[in-house]
């Protein structure tokens, strides 16, 4: 299953860079509006309801099926968001603590 990765507030999908090429899986990481690739819109005017519409803009972009929704901090109930919203795309929901470091061993 294919992983879609949501940073928290304050960070843009690059904060994933260091993490996805030890995952055994595709990743894609998904700039929320007001950040990153998204960084036009205005963050005052950001919904909940936009930020599900990204990450499945992103998915559908893809053409990503049965994905498990990672959300990082703040980020998190932006995942749980998208799957409720759209649930035939994503498989499961999970949630990162906020500030963990990543470590990877070889």
């Amino acid at each position: 299953m294919p992983y879609v990765l949501i940073h928290g507030a304050g960070a843009g999908a690059d904060c994933w860079d260091e993490l996805i090429p030890h995952l055994r899986a595709q990743a894609l990481a998904v700039d929320l509006p007001g950040r990153g690739t998204r960084a036009e819109v205005d963050l005052s005017t950001v919904t909940l309801a936009d930020c599900a519409d990204a990450v499945r803009e992103d998915i559908e972009a893809k053409d990503l099926r049965d994905v498990v929704l990672v959300g990082h901090s703040f980020a998190e109930s932006r995942s749980r968001a998208s799957w409720i919203s759209y649930p035939t795309e994503s498989a499961m929901s999970s949630s990162c603590r906020p500030w963990s470091r990543w470590t990877v061993r070889g």
